[in-house]
C-alpha cells in the first residue's frame, strides 16, 4: 500500500532522494529492510540516488547500523555517532563487506549531486576557467609587506635598544614584541588560508595590521 504512492515519482519523475521511517515491515525496521531498500527500491524500480534515514540518534538500539549499511540506506540522519561505529567496523574489525557498502553509498551521493542543482548546468563539454581579481595579489602582496615591515621594525628596535644581559626590559619592549608577533601570526595567516575560509583570512588580515598599528 505504502510503496504504490511514491513508485511514479521514482520510476517516472526521476526522484534522487528518499527517507526511510520509523516503523517496521514485519518484525525489522525499515531503514534495515533489505527487500524494501534493495529488492524493490533499487532492482525493481532501478533507484540510484540517495537513500536516507529519520533522524536515527535516539533508535541505536533497533536501527543497528551494520545492519542498516549493508541493507541499502546510505546515510542516518542527525546522527554523527553512526561514522565512528562504521570506522570501527572497517578498521578494528577488518570488515571488508562494510567497506563495500560504504563504497556504494558514496556512489550514490555522487551520482545524485551530479544530477541535482548542484552542477548548476556543467555539462561534460564545460570549460572551468578561474577568475583572478586585481586585489587579490595585490592584498596578498600587502599583508606580506605588512609581516616583512613590522619584522624589520622589530629588528630594529631591539638593535637601537639593546642592553646588558640580566636587565629588564621595558615595558615599551614588550608591547613592541607582541605586536611585531600579532603582525606576523596575522600575515601568515592570511598567506595560508587565502584560497581557504575567507572569514579567517580576514581575520589575519586585521592582526596583521592591528600589529603593525602597535607597533
Amino acid at each position: 500500500m505504502y510503496f504504490k504512492v511514491f513508485e511514479g515519482a521514482l520510476t517516472d519523475g526521476g526522484g534522487l532522494g528518499v527517507m526511510t521511517s520509523y516503523n517496521r515491515i514485519g518484525l525489522t525496521a525499515s531503514p534495515a529492510h533489505d527487500g524494501a531498500q534493495i529488492e524493490i527500491l533499487r532492482r525493481e524500480w532501478g533507484f540510484k540516488g540517495i537513500n536516507i534515514t529519520d533522524s536515527s540518534k535516539d533508535a541505536s538500539s533497533y536501527v543497528l547500523t551494520g545492519e542498516c549499511i549493508t541493507s541499502g540506506t546510505d546515510l542516518f540522519l542527525s546522527d554523527t555517532g553512526r561514522t565512528s561505529e562504521l570506522n570501527n567496523l572497517v578498521v578494528k574489525n577488518r570488515d571488508g563487506n562494510i567497506l563495500n557498502w560504504m563504497k556504494t553509498a558514496n556512489k550514490h551521493f555522487y551520482y545524485a549531486h551530479s544530477r541535482s542543482i548542484l552542477i548548476n548546468g556543467l555539462a561534460a563539454e564545460t570549460v572551468i576557467e578561474e577568475t583572478v581579481y586585481w586585489w587579490q595579489p595585490a592584498s596578498i602582496a600587502l599583508c606580506g609587506v605588512i609581516g616583512l615591515a613590522a619584522l624589520a621594525v622589530c629588528a630594529l628596535a631591539v638593535w637601537k635598544n639593546r642592553k646588558p644581559a640580566g636587565t629588564e626590559k621595558t615595558a615599551g619592549m614588550l608591547i613592541l614584541t607582541a605586536a611585531t608577533a600579532i603582525a606576523l601570526i596575522g600575515s601568515a595567516l592570511y598567506l595560508a588560508l587565502d584560497h581557504g575560509d575567507r572569514t579567517f583570512t580576514w581575520i589575519g588580515f586585521g592582526l596583521a595590521v592591528l600589529g603593525v598599528l602597535l607597533t
